[in-house]
């Protein structure tokens, strides 16, 4: 006894087949391509991504000159296969996460820089066509200079590990010399102390926290705590002077070299003064609030 068989949407019974009769079949569509990543490159089903160059770049460098951590950055073009609407940051950022493993305890996820090749600024975030390549860059800060980093890409926000590749950090050259010495403006200033018969501590890079700096040296002058101030530009230099001048701040500065040498402005103020135009006349710059 044959048995009906009904389907969904199906507007009345079914008869079994006969035999050597030709049934039709709703088959599902062609699932996409396997995802993968390797050899610096990672495949999906919207974008193919193809990573072109792998830098580390020192705070102060090109392409990390407003930095204030080292920076491993990478080189990369973004082809649109499926045609959706994607941008080669948006591309990146959703697809890959970068990780460095020197914590014993906790995964340590390397935060995103800022973009290291100023030829992308204003093609970041152009809409890819279909069939279309992008080039683009990133960068994400170190956390330090000898642990690999290990890029993981993903799908689904995350969720899904398609791949990861290592890459080993660009060894770093190193000295017997002061970091500072590296730094003309810098130089400048402890030539002039020098000159002046001035007592200075060495100054020591220092990240540069709210200080709108590009680059930042600790030191001590006559004993009370000091610095200097590297700015990108004039803007950022006027802007960190307003606000010294607002607090009654004691500095020289270099407004050519986008620079100033900060004095102690609390318990030293007072040889700060005396001391600021006599470094100003040595340095070819201007004394502030003394």
């Amino acid at each position: 006894m044959a048995i009906a068989l009904s389907g969904c949407g199906a507007e009345g019974p079914t008869a079994e087949p006969t035999p050597g009769s030709t049934v039709a079949v709703d088959a599902p569509t062609a699932a996409p391509a396997q995802a993968s990543f390797e050899d610096n490159v990672l495949v999906t089903e919207d974008v193919t991504i193809t990573i072109t160059d792998v830098k580390t770049i020192q705070v102060g460098e090109d392409g990390n000159e407003y930095g204030d951590k080292p920076v491993i950055a990478f080189w990369y073009d973004t082809t649109n296969v499926s045609g959706k609407q994607t941008d080669p940051g948006t591309a990146w950022i959703s697809r890959f996460e970068a990780y460095q493993d020197n914590d014993p305890n906790a995964e340590n996820k390397l935060a995103v820089g800022s973009l290291p090749d100023a030829a992308f600024l204003d093609s970041q975030m152009n809409k890819i066509k279909v069939g279309g390549t992008v080039p683009n860059a990133i960068a994400y800060e170190l956390s330090d200079t000898t642990t690999p980093v290990k890029l993981v890409a993903t799908a689904n926000l995350g969720q899904d590990e398609i791949g990861s590749m290592t890459f080993e950090l660009q060894k770093v050259e190193t000295t017997a010399e002061p970091v500072f010495e590296s730094d003309p403006v810098a130089q400048k200033f402890t030539t002039a102390l020098d000159s002046l018969g001035i007592e200075y501590t060495p100054p020591v890079r220092a990240e540069v926290g709210l200080s709108g700096a590009r680059m930042r040296f600790d030191m001590a002058v006559n004993g009370y705590d000091a610095g200097i101030n590297v700015f990108g530009d004039g803007e950022a230099l006027a802007v960190w002077q307003e606000a010294s001048d607002s607090f009654g701040g004691v500095h020289v500065a270099l407004p050519d070299a986008y620079a100033v040498l900060t004095l102690n402005s609390s318990e030293g103020i007072a040889d700060s003064a005396r001391i600021a135009p006599m470094i100003a006349e040595a340095v070819g710059g201007t004394a502030h609030g003394a």
